[in-house]
């Protein structure tokens, strides 16, 4: 009776999992730990870095579904600013001012106050 149960649990809790992401989420990436493969071109590209941002709420958002209701398209943010952190790579010099407006345009169309000052002045 009890590996039944186990196994019942562990189905509900492998279908609470896989449903939580975005169906159009790409491949999953762990951000519990530094994983240089995943990470390592972020140290030196600025265009990594927003593929990352971008990723990261991509999967772990949690309210894409309140998002949906404001039409939110997460990937003509992404089609948008892509081109301009590939620009800044392109730089001989960035300011963090820069990148600070740049970051707080992208993450600026969600509608979580929590997200209303992601980057701080």
């Amino acid at each position: 009776m009890k590996k039944h149960t186990l196994m019942i649990l562990g189905a509900m809790l492998l279908m609470i999992c896989v449903s939580s992401c975005r169906e159009e989420s790409d491949k999953l990436m762990t951000y519990d730990h530094p994983d240089v493969m995943a990470f390592g071109k972020a140290d030196t590209c600025f265009a990594e870095k927003f593929k990352i941002l971008w990723n990261g709420l991509n999967q772990y958002y949690a309210l894409w579904d309140y998002e949906d209701e404001y039409g939110l398209d997460w990937d003509a943010v992404y089609d948008e600013y892509l081109p301009q952190f590939e620009a800044l790579d392109k730089q001989e010099t960035v300011t963090d001012e820069e990148l600070k407006e740049l970051l707080a345009k992208v993450c600026s169309p969600l509608h979580d106050g929590h997200m209303a000052r992601v980057i701080p002045s």
